[in-house]
């Protein structure tokens, strides 16, 4: 089956889960790649099609253990027409557990045909230079662990004759989903160190979640830290990836994923190493 476009739809605040994408998207090896960046706020307003001659690698960070309910209303405004589509999670420590299955729910009903999905590794936004978790993901092997994973996407799409040839893909995962409560992490409101903050405005922009406000100070607006992120308080999300505050400036810092466990048409493939976290592919 030929395809004229990859586009890349993501939500990403760290930029680890875009990062992911574009090592898929190399080793698919598509002359056209195109960005759809779902994760700013400005995306909860914008409508985009997807036809049947494009492939879609869809990306998301996995907040505890399931896809991020602030990137549901950005995703539903994608409207695919049986538009082949690889779906990507990306977790940071412990597990990605129904994320990837309920991302291949959700990709069907807005009107994709899942054709492979990975589970891949990145630094934890609670990650410090004391505390590891996946620091430094993805490096160099991981990238290529990406591409790798793409390669073999490219040979089952040219090796189909039509779309109906490609779906049928089955994902780890419970049904029902994971329950997503409320963290005491929670608890923890933002707050702006007054004597530090220079009021350059550069958080302002970044927030995934339009918290911040510049005026006199930084005001976050009633929002709560948490995994780096400012989330509403009514905003049922407690852990996972996004831009961090430091010292009342919201950085977009590159975070980290991905080691390769591949379960293509069938057999398991697995490459992993014992030092690594592993990562599951499934095409």
């Amino acid at each position: 089956m030929d395809f004229n476009k990859v586009k890349l739809i993501y939500f990403s605040p760290t930029r680890t889960t875009k990062k992911i994408l574009e090592g898929i998207a190399q080793g698919i090896g598509a002359d056209t790649v195109e960005h759809i960046d779902l994760t700013l706020p400005q995306a909860e307003t914008k409508t985009e099609d997807v036809g049947t001659d494009e492939l879609v690698l869809l990306g998301v960070p996995v907040y505890e253990g399931r896809v991020p309910q602030i990137a549901l209303p950005r995703l539903e405004h994608i409207k695919a027409n049986n538009t082949p589509a690889v779906l990507v999670v990306v977790y940071g420590n412990r597990n990605f557990d129904d994320a990837l299955i309920e991302l291949g729910d959700l990709a069907a009903e807005w009107g994709f045909v899942p054709v492979a999905g990975g589970a891949f590794v990145a630094e934890h936004s609670f990650a410090t230079e004391d505390r590891h978790m996946a620091n430094g993901r993805p490096d160099a092997e991981d990238i290529e662990r990406a591409k790798d994973f793409g390669s073999k996407i490219r040979e089952k799409m040219t090796g189909a004759a039509s779309i109906d040839d490609l779906g049928g893909v089955a994902f780890p995962g419970n049904k029902p989903y994971r329950y997503i409560g409320r963290s005491p992490l929670q608890e923890k409101a933002a707050t702006t160190i007054e004597e530090i903050c220079t009021l350059c405005g550069d958080c302002e922009p970044l927030c995934p979640v339009g918290a911040i406000t510049i005026e006199d100070k930084t005001i976050p607006k009633n929002a709560l830290i948490l995994g780096g992120l400012l989330l509403d308080p009514d905003t049922d999300i407690t852990s996972g990836g996004s831009a961090t505050v430091s010292l009342g400036i919201v950085s977009a810092g590159d975070l980290h994923a991905a080691d390769a466990i591949a379960d293509i048409n069938g057999g398991p493939l697995w490459a992993p190493s014992p030092s690594r976290i592993r990562s599951r592919q499934t095409t």
